[in-house]
């Protein structure tokens, strides 16, 4: 994974010190005992194993104390930078390592909310520093947003009626629902924007900024996802109160003396907690679905979609059955954001994912696999086969009018899998190939042997 220069660089070193936020779960936060704990440690681990040096927490009493340290050089890293949130610092930023979509949140009663115009004329509160703010000042000015300085804020007041609709990362959403008990409230939509956390590296440091990207290459989506719902599920487990339980338990025992009916209030409070308990399980089944799904388009995710691939990789390499994947981009996608406005690219992507599901076959997936590009993977199909299914996609839409756009073309690169080879080499060669079909003029199919 590293080259000798880097390998002696790290031997040199000897270990990497990171600060990050001293409370910010379920990505992070410092104990009572100064352990680093939450979503962002746990992936520091993973690094650490990858790179076969000490990574060691630096704790600081806030982010402010964390960017002087990494800027002192007391720190090497910061553990958890939004990129979205356009932090500033003496830092560059490396590749995600977690992607997590804005939701929001209404109380129980509230309808489905299917996009952002459905906000015009409700209070809606969100953290003042979230960038998503100035975007919907600038183009949904009938919003009525109120501004919270920290996301707790926010869905107390929409639990107290102070606001209507809650806006925030759906990771810190679900954690702080269960960690202050608003069972009430529900992610009742998404929006089309993300949070995406890397790490913070001193700008000067370009040693450690390969190395940390080439461990945060080899670390897969099936590792962050099963980190991610270990933090989820810690703080479901939590959220019920035993103090609480069994100050209710002793009050049941003093009035079972005193009231011969209260049996009958029992079981009434039973069948209620197991009510409770199903539309806590309904809850976590969607946030589940949230977490696999592009908020945009509703199929895979680039996460979902690295994990199918990963498992269609270990099945035919028992069966020995073949295996094409289909990469594919929208030919000048810029162009038509910037001619016809960013809805009107949003349109073009859902109407190309509908044009993908009416002509795949149901063995095949589909994922979202960056802004305009996505990845088809095709089970038991050879070279040829996919070639035959790809001229159907591209004839499929390049003979469909857009309505936002027109007239509309994609560029697809076929690859099938070798065996012995890894995902990155599978994909390489389809990426290749369909940016061989851009150059020799797009709305074309390429394979790549």
């Amino acid at each position: 994974m590293l080259s000798q220069q880097e390998r002696q660089w790290l031997e040199e070193k000897g270990e990497i010190r990171i600060c990050g936020r001293p409370s910010w779960l379920p990505f992070e936060e410092i104990d009572e005992k100064g352990t680093h704990r939450g979503i962002s440690a746990d992936i520091m681990a993973l690094l650490e194993e990858r790179i076969g040096v000490p990574i060691r927490f630096v704790p600081t009493k806030s982010w402010e104390q964390s960017l002087d340290a990494l800027e002192s050089g007391r720190c090497d890293l910061l553990s958890a930078v939004s990129k979205s949130r356009r932090e500033k610092g003496p830092f560059v930023v490396s590749k995600p390592y977690i992607e997590s979509v804005n939701v929001m949140v209404a109380r129980d009663g509230q309808p489905y909310i299917p996009d952002l115009h459905a906000l015009e004329g409700r209070k809606v509160g969100i953290v003042q520093d979230n960038p998503v703010a100035d975007y919907l000042q600038d183009q949904y000015p009938g919003i009525r947003l109120r501004f919270y300085p920290d996301l707790k804020g926010v869905l107390r007041a929409v639990a107290r009626d102070e606001a209507e609709i809650a806006l925030g990362s759906l990771h810190r959403v679900s954690y702080i629902l269960h960690e202050l008990g608003l069972y009430d409230l529900k992610i009742a939509g998404q929006t089309p924007y993300k949070e995406q956390l890397g790490l913070g590296i001193a700008e000067d440091n370009q040693a450690l900024a390969s190395i940390m990207d080439k461990a945060l290459e080899s670390v897969s989506g099936r590792e962050v996802s099963r980190i991610t719902r270990k933090w989820l599920s810690i703080r479901y487990d939590k959220g019920f109160d035993t103090l609480l339980l069994f100050q209710i338990l002793g009050v049941v025992a003093v009035l079972m003396s005193l009231f011969a009916f209260w049996n009958r209030k029992l079981a009434r409070l039973n069948r209620d907690l197991g009510i409770a308990h199903q539309a806590l399980a309904l809850k976590s089944r969607e946030l589940e679905r949230l977490s696999v799904t592009d908020a945009l388009t509703g199929i895979f995710n680039r996460l979902k979609t690295e994990d199918l691939l990963l498992n269609e990789i270990r099945r035919i390499r028992r069966t020995r059955q073949p295996f094409s994947v289909i990469m594919l981009d929208v030919d000048h996608f810029k162009k038509i954001n910037d001619s016809y406005g960013h809805q009107a690219g949003d349109h073009v992507l859902k109407q190309i994912t509908g044009l993908l599901h009416a002509n795949i076959r149901q063995a095949d997936s589909i994922g979202r696999w960056g802004g305009e590009e996505f990845l088809v993977l095709c089970p038991d199909t050879s070279m040829k086969g996919a070639v035959i299914l790809v001229q159907h996609l591209r004839n499929s839409v390049a003979g469909q009018r857009f309505s936002a756009a027109g007239r509309v073309t994609c560029s697809f690169g076929v690859a099938e899998y070798y065996p012995g080879e890894g995902i990155t080499q599978l994909l390489r060669r389809a990426d290749r190939a369909m940016y061989r079909a851009k150059q020799r003029g797009r709305n074309r199919v390429e394979v790549l042997e």
